[in-house]
């Protein structure tokens, strides 16, 4: 081999002469070219970073439920939570297997690289993780039919657009809160994926993954909503959640802007709430915690209701909703389409206005009659 193959990656070196020391780096490059080569092709370089082969990773993890990945290879689940053992109450691979520390009981043993890990913990805790560094182009992902848990390879944020554009049949993405990109509906409601982050994947068939090095600068502006709720409160993550659709069409009325959506078990118990956005919706609604003492989300095939809570008057009513294949019952990580969706507003409550006299003159009486009381 005497050069390039056409679309090879480049290879970046530095060589310190001051200590004799040659260290791998990356190249980021400028809008003008990529970081492979293309006969004829030009490529701008913008910056070249020496990149060691041993990395720092910190990752913040909260009390309740996480997803989380590292970029950091050959890490026992053991070692990374040694330091804060006692508030570890579990952490499941993809797979189901799962290390217990209270029971001494370790079935997850090796992290994978590229793979994500859940986590339930007691309290707030950091993870402080030391080692070799997995180059993210060097390490493809074979995501397999169904559901799959990934981890995210690169230093450098990226939308979840721009990674997954060249994953066909892909379903959902799904990020530790339940947030979802669905690119069946054109709703990404995750954005930028993150270091330190863990993600659920559903494909219909077997693809592959493959990360850009961090020398690639993904170029899409990331999609943003506007996820603050002023009027409900935030529903707890259990760890289990499912995904419910609200196409824009269905609405026979459509909510308006700062109208806020809730859903409830049949006892009232608040298990998803998001503000409406315009166009396509998919929220997440959170199934019950079997590690919680008390019941915090749906239990499997528990009923739900949602309600509509208006900002410009202050009042909540019911929203009926029809359902495809009438998932109307909670399946963890099943997603379930509304076909119709109507709620009932305080003008429709009036069975009739009348106004006396008729034309008016300077005072006017106002009659009205509900349509219930």
């Amino acid at each position: 081999k005497d050069g390039f193959s056409v679309g090879e990656s480049f290879q970046w070196m530095i060589w310190d002469v001051s200590e004799n020391l040659i260290s791998n780096a990356a190249g980021r490059f400028t809008t003008l070219g990529e970081d492979n080569f293309a006969i004829n092709g030009i490529s701008t370089l913008a910056a070249i970073t020496a990149t060691p082969t041993t990395r720092d990773q910190e990752i913040q993890l909260k009390a309740g439920w996480n997803m989380f990945s590292t970029y950091v290879k050959n890490m026992k689940i053991k070692n990374i939570f040694h330091q804060f053992a006692q508030h570890v109450v579990i952490a499941k691979n993809n797979y189901g297997h799962a290390y217990l520390p209270e029971w001494d009981f370790d079935g997850i043993d090796n992290m994978i690289p590229g793979h994500a890990y859940q986590t339930k913990l007691t309290a707030d805790n950091t993870l402080h993780i030391e080692g070799e560094y997995t180059k993210p182009e060097k390490h493809p992902i074979t995501l397999t039919e169904g559901w799959n848990m990934i981890g995210y390879l690169r230093t450098e944020d990226a939308t979840t657009i721009n990674v997954f554009e060249g994953i066909d049949d892909l379903v959902i993405v799904k990020d530790n809160t339940g947030m979802a990109y669905l690119p069946e509906f054109n709703f990404d409601g995750i954005g930028m994926m993150t270091a330190g982050q863990g993600y659920q994947v559903k494909v219909g068939s077997e693809q592959v993954l493959q990360y850009r090095s961090d020398a690639y600068e993904y170029r899409r502006v990331p999609t943003t909503l506007n996820l603050k709720l002023n009027h409900f409160s935030q529903p707890m993550n259990t760890g289990s959640n499912m995904s419910l659709v609200l196409p824009e069409e269905a609405w026979a009325n459509n909510p308006m802007n700062f109208d806020e959506i809730a859903v409830y078990d049949e006892k009232g118990l608040l298990v998803g709430a998001m503000p409406y956005q315009n166009g396509n919706m998919v929220m997440p609604i959170y199934g019950n915690d079997d590690f919680s003492d008390s019941k915090d989300g749906l239990h499997k095939n528990e009923h739900f209701k949602m309600v509509l809570w208006s900002a410009k008057t202050g009042a909540k009513t019911d929203v009926t909703a029809t359902w495809e294949d009438s998932k109307s019952n909670f399946q963890k990580d099943e997603i379930a389409y509304a076909s119709q969706l109507d709620f009932v507003n305080e003008l429709k409550q009036l069975h009739s206005v009348k106004l006396f006299p008729n034309p008016t003159g300077s005072q006017t009486e106002l009659q009205a009659v509900l349509s219930q009381d």
